[in-house]
């Protein structure tokens, strides 16, 4: 891979976990890439009371996506957020309800360098402050 390729450098999914109503968003996905664009895609319920609604449309939801890029400084505090440790076993961070978060960084070549694994709550992680930069700066 050469030096200038571009590669996706971090992706987050925020999963609501919370009370579901109808135009509540479900699902927010962030792509950030190494040339310091992003990507964020939401997903929002359905809010149509007609009854003409298709179950597809139900299920899949209605989808936004936003562009935009980091400034230098932005994506150089990402990186010192990347280095640091993300998840502390001693902290209990379970809940019944709210945001789900899984975050994956990955290398050059595609593989993943760190991960939070599957979605799980991040409340009282160090990893909280990546999730809630990452959805400050990518709006």
């Amino acid at each position: 891979m050469n030096e200038n390729d571009i590669y996706l450098l971090l992706q987050a999914k925020c999963h609501n976990w919370c009370l579901i109503r109808p135009g509540n968003l479900r699902k927010e996905t962030f792509h950030i890439f190494s040339n310091r664009s992003f990507t964020l895609e939401k997903i929002y319920n359905i809010r149509d009371c007609s009854g003409k609604i298709k179950a597809e449309d139900l299920i899949n939801g209605k989808r936004t996506e936003i562009r935009g890029k980091l400034s230098q400084a932005q994506m150089d505090c990402l990186n010192g957020m990347i280095d640091e440790d993300w998840l502390n076993p001693l902290v209990h961070s379970s809940a019944c309800d709210g945001e789900a978060w899984e975050i994956d960084h990955f290398s050059p070549t595609g593989k993943i360098q760190k991960t939070t694994g599957k979605p799980q709550y991040i409340y009282r992680q160090p990893v909280e402050r990546l999730a809630v930069f990452i959805r400050e700066v990518c709006k």
